[in-house]
């Protein structure tokens, strides 16, 4: 059965900029309801000179917080929160480094020529890649994130979609 009801969990009413794309890119997918909910978790989108080296992909946002009705189908974890138990939990994996660190930051520093990027539906313990892609590493870090976050914020609405139209995701 395609899903009907997409819940968003996000660490707090503000935002990373591609996080809010992820958002707005599931809303535009017809036959779904789509449930933001926020956490007590303010993001702090870096400031000073962090902003430049950050770039757009890590600007605060403001979400509003919209609530769904009953269980959701499936939920998009983009805070690293607790989802409800029994539903199917998505998330994305960006490179190898730790939440808390920026992202591809262990790869920059190892000068990596290229990022990688999932979308892991979590089962239990296990977790089955949905869609994953590897992106080169530009001059520029803050064109690197625009180009790999903005493209991965895509992935959830396309994939919601496709089950929408019938399709069978792979991953168990």
């Amino acid at each position: 059965m395609p899903p009907t009801h997409v819940q968003v969990l996000v660490a707090g009413t503000g935002v990373p900029a591609w996080h809010a794309a992820c958002i707005e890119r599931l809303r535009a997918v017809k036959g779904i309801v789509v449930s933001v909910v926020a956490g007590a978790q303010p993001y702090r989108a870096p400031g000073g000179p962090g902003r430049r080296l950050f770039g757009p992909a890590l600007a605060a946002v403001a979400v509003t917080p919209a609530a769904g009705n009953g269980l959701p189908d499936i939920v998009l974890d983009l805070a690293g929160g607790s989802p409800p138990a029994a539903v199917e939990v998505w998330r994305f994996r960006l490179g190898s480094g730790a939440e808390s660190e920026p992202p591809f930051a262990r790869e920059i520093g190892r000068g990596a020529e290229a990022l990688d990027v999932a979308l892991v539906r979590h089962a239990g313990e296990s977790g089955a890649v949905l869609r994953s892609g590897r992106f080169p590493v530009t001059r520029w870090y803050p064109s690197t994130l625009r180009w790999a976050l903005f493209s991965a914020a895509a992935w959830p609405a396309i994939l919601v979609a496709a089950l929408i139209d019938g399709a069978r995701l792979d991953a168990p």
